[in-house]
């Protein structure tokens, strides 16, 4: 992957969720149509091998993901990750620079479909596809 966010990018705000902390500043921009996230591998991030942890892939995954699918929707009441695919492939490392890439597949009346890619220094490290539950305020007004 060429670059990463672009100059216009915003910081994730921690409303989105609490664990956005664990990373921020998390930044989001959009490039070529897929939205663009970037963030700073630190010492907190890392496992006992001095790598970073193949939990914080998936969470990293996650929170990415979800922002996608939930800027995807006018007005969002609930949303939940349902699946969450991840390969890891390659290691990163405190100081690296982690660029994702994200893809809205499909959207339907409750299920979002996405894929991304996570890259440092042009290589992937990781992907995962996701399949995100949701529910707009319009469908629980209609219900009542």
């Amino acid at each position: 992957m060429t670059g990463g966010v672009a100059e216009n990018s915003v910081v994730l705000s921690e409303d989105l969720s609490p664990v956005v902390k664990l990373f921020s500043p998390i930044r989001r921009s959009n490039k070529d149509g897929k939205d663009c996230y970037e963030l700073l591998v630190t010492e907190q991030h890392l496992n006992k091998a001095g790598t970073f942890h193949g939990g914080f892939y998936c969470t990293v995954f996650d929170i990415a993901m979800g922002s996608t699918a939930t800027d995807s929707i006018d007005s969002i009441k609930k949303i939940a990750t349902v699946n969450l695919n991840v390969s890891l492939i390659r290691a990163a490392f405190q100081g690296d620079t982690l660029n994702i890439r994200v893809s809205l597949l499909r959207k339907t009346e409750r299920l979002i479909y996405l894929s991304a890619e996570m890259f440092s220094k042009e290589s992937l490290l990781a992907n995962a596809t996701s399949t995100i539950y949701y529910v707009a305020n319009e469908r629980i007004s209609q219900a009542l």
